[in-house]
C-alpha cells in the first residue's frame, strides 16, 4: 500500500485536510511499514559529496596572505537502474544557501576590487557524462578540482568577519540528470585563517581581537592557531554473522573484486572501521547570552555513519555513539536475490565539520 492510498487521497487532493491529518496518520500507523525507507536506494540519488581537504587554512607572511592549494570534490552518485547520466560541477565563491542562485546579487554587493576574483572563481566548471551500466554500484562522476586564491579569502574576511569559529563557506554545486530526473546538491568548504590574530587589523572593524601568542591584550579572544579539519577515513568494514550484540566481528574485504555472500533473509551486523584521528578536537568561538561576549569553546567531533543499500534493510538509518551507542548496524538481506544479481551497501561517515568518507560492500544473495 502506498502512502497516498493509506491516506485515502486521489490525484486531486491537495489539502485542506490539515485538521484531519493527525487523526488520519494515527489511523494509518499500521501501514507505516509500507512507506519507503530513506536507506533504500532505488532511483537516482546523491548519497554524499566529499571535499578534500574539507577545510582550507590561510597564513599571513609579512602582511601578505599565502596562496592555498587546490580542493578536490568527489560525489557518491547511485542509480541502480543503470541509465546514462549527465552531470555538471560548478564552483560557488560566495556564501549561499541557494546553491549559488544568488551569485549575481552578492557580486553586485561586493567591492569592485573583488568582482574579478569572484568572476574567475565562479567560471570554474566541469561537465561530464556517465554511460549506462548494468550495475548497482556508484556511478562514474569525475572529481572536480578548484583553486581558492588568497584574494577570495580576503573578500570573505572584509565582508563577513571571517573566522568566527566556522570560517567562510564557499562551495561546489553538482547537478546530475538521468532521463527526466534532475538533482542538485551543494558541498561547502570552510575557508579560514590558521592564526586569526594575524588579521587583527581587519577584525578591529568588527569590534574584537584575537590574542597574539605571548602578547595578549585586554579583552582579546584566546583562540589558538587552528589545524585544518581532515576527512575521516573508513579503513575497512567488519561483519558479525548474527544479530546478537555480543557476536564477534571479523574483517570483511572491501576491494572491488570482493563480494559478501548472504542467504535470503539472513541478518548480520556490519561495523565500519575508522582510521586514527577520525574524531578531532577543535575550538569554536561563541557569544555569551548575557553580555554578548565572545568565548572560546573546546569541542570534539563525533562521527555519524549513514547507511544505504539497493536492497535489504537496516536496523537504523544512522549510527553514532551518542544515539545508538555503537557504530555498527544490523543488515537484513532480501528474501530473494535482486534482479541485478547483486546489491550494494554504502557506508558514509561524516564528522560534523564537513569531513566525509565512504566505502561500498557488494553483496550477493545465494540460497544454501
Amino acid at each position: 500500500m502506498t502512502f497516498r492510498e493509506c491516506l485515502g487521497l486521489d490525484g486531486s487532493d491537495v489539502g485542506p485536510v490539515l485538521g484531519k491529518l493527525l487523526v488520519v496518520l494515527i489511523a494509518c500507523s499500521a501501514c507505516g511499514d509500507d512507506l519507503p525507507s530513506p536507506t533504500l536506494v532505488d532511483d537516482l540519488r546523491v548519497l554524499a559529496v566529499k571535499a578534500d581537504p574539507p577545510e582550507v587554512m590561510v597564513d599571513r607572511v609579512d602582511g601578505v596572505a599565502t596562496e592555498t592549494g587546490p580542493v578536490s570534490f568527489q560525489a557518491l552518485v547511485v542509480d541502480p537502474r543503470g541509465p546514462a547520466m549527465i552531470y555538471e560541477w560548478r564552483f560557488c565563491p560566495v556564501e549561499s544557501n541557494e546553491t549559488c542562485g544568488d551569485f549575481d546579487q552578492r557580486r553586485a554587493a561586493a567591492s569592485p576590487e573583488f568582482r574579478p576574483v569572484l568572476d574567475t572563481a565562479r567560471a570554474q566548471k566541469l561537465p561530464g557524462q556517465s554511460q549506462a551500466i548494468a550495475s548497482r554500484s556508484a556511478r562514474g562522476v569525475e572529481p572536480f578540482t578548484v583553486q581558492l586564491p588568497s584574494s577570495l579569502f580576503h573578500y570573505h574576511l572584509v565582508s563577513s568577519g571571517l573566522g568566527l569559529g566556522n570560517g567562510s563557506w564557499v562551495s561546489a554545486v553538482l547537478e546530475v540528470a538521468s532521463g527526466s530526473e534532475r538533482l542538485q546538491v551543494q558541498k561547502r568548504v570552510v575557508l579560514g585563517a590558521r592564526d586569526l590574530s594575524q588579521w587583527n587589523p581587519e577584525l578591529q572593524s568588527f569590534g574584537w581581537q584575537v590574542c597574539r601568542p605571548g602578547g595578549p591584550v585586554a579583552g582579546c579572544v584566546p583562540l589558538l592557531p587552528r589545524t585544518a579539519n581532515r576527512n575521516p577515513v573508513i579503513t575497512g568494514v567488519e561483519i558479525a554473522r548474527s544479530d546478537r550484540p555480543d557476536a564477534p566481528f571479523a574483517p570483511l574485504a572491501t576491494d572491488p573484486q570482493s563480494v559478501l555472500t548472504l542467504g535470503p533473509g539472513e541478518v548480520v551486523r556490519l561495523r565500519p572501521v575508522l582510521g586514527p584521528g577520525a574524531e578531532e578536537r577543535f575550538q569554536i568561538v561563541e557569544s555569551t547570552l548575557h553580555q554578548s561576549d565572545l568565548v572560546v569553546v573546546e569541542r570534539k567531533e563525533e562521527v555519524v555513519i549513514s547507511w544505504f543499500s539497493t536492497a535489504g534493510k537496516f536496523g537504523a538509518p544512522r549510527t553514532t555513539p551518542q544515539l545508538t551507542k555503537t557504530l555498527d548496524n544490523t543488515f537484513t538481506a532480501p528474501a530473494a536475490a535482486p534482479e541485478a544479481g547483486r546489491l550494494s551497501v554504502f557506508v558514509v561517515a561524516r564528522d560534523q565539520r564537513g569531513g566525509v568518507d565512504w566505502t561500498t560492500v557488494e553483496v550477493e544473495v545465494v540460497r544454501p
